[in-house]
């Protein structure tokens, strides 16, 4: 993977939580952002939509009816 940036964050506590300063070049446009740790590797991207959030705020029933088309007889696929 190309790298677009590196540089030096600044590590410092705020109250009782510990939290990075990020350079300019490094600014997110989000309130929240994701965090994985995968060893001593930390990765922030910014927070998506996931799949159960999706569907928890999908309004059911909110699709128009259609018309499906009868099941065919055929070969059990094997």
């Amino acid at each position: 993977m190309a790298e677009d940036y590196r540089g030096v964050a600044k590590v410092f506590w705020s109250g009782r939580s510990q939290a990075i300063r990020l350079p300019a070049a490094c600014r997110f446009n989000v309130s929240e952002v994701e965090v994985v740790k995968n060893g001593d590797t930390l990765t922030l991207r910014p927070r998506g939509k996931n799949w159960r959030r999706y569907f928890a705020s999908s309004t059911r029933g909110s699709l128009p009816e259609r018309e499906q088309p009868p099941l065919e007889d055929g070969e059990p696929l094997r």
